[in-house]
């Protein structure tokens, strides 16, 4: 079992690719900081390495999906949202009619890929970095067109 930090020190479990949050099963150890934390977690292991396998188990390793998911709604809102506070912001033609649709086309494409058992797989990667790579040289076609 491999531990880890992530996210402003949330405790993690590294289960094959991907990390699953296991924070609240060590919430109850005295702790100011994760240097604490951590000491106390070693100090006490072999009381929660049953819990902390359990959890691992349990969990589905969202932490990654969460993030790019997360990062992508607080640009679009935050960045976005705040720069138009101060002047607003014009957007170009394509803007409805092919960034927004390429954007829910992606997310489609993306569902049934997490519905099955919330992995993305090497195959699916593949896909993902293809439909990427495609889409950027149609941005690059469109530039130079």
């Amino acid at each position: 079992m491999k531990l880890l930090y992530f996210d402003d020190f949330k405790l993690g479990v590294l289960k094959g690719e991907s990390v699953v949050d296991v924070s609240a099963v060590v919430q109850d150890i005295p702790h100011i900081g994760p240097h604490d934390l951590i000491g106390g977690l070693i100090a006490r292991f072999g009381e929660y390495r049953g819990r902390l396998e359990d959890a691992a188990r349990r969990g589905q390793g969202d932490v990654v999906a969460g993030h790019v998911i997360g990062a992508s709604l607080f640009n679009l809102t935050v960045v976005v949202g705040g720069m138009a506070l101060f002047r607003p912001v014009p957007l170009p033609d394509s803007f409805l009619w092919l960034e927004v649709p390429a954007a829910a086309a992606f997310g489609l494409a993306l569902y049934p890929m997490l519905k099955g058992d919330l992995r993305i797989g090497r195959g699916e990667g593949a896909i993902l970095v293809l439909a990427f790579l495609a889409w950027f040289g149609f941005e690059l076609f469109r530039l130079r067109g």
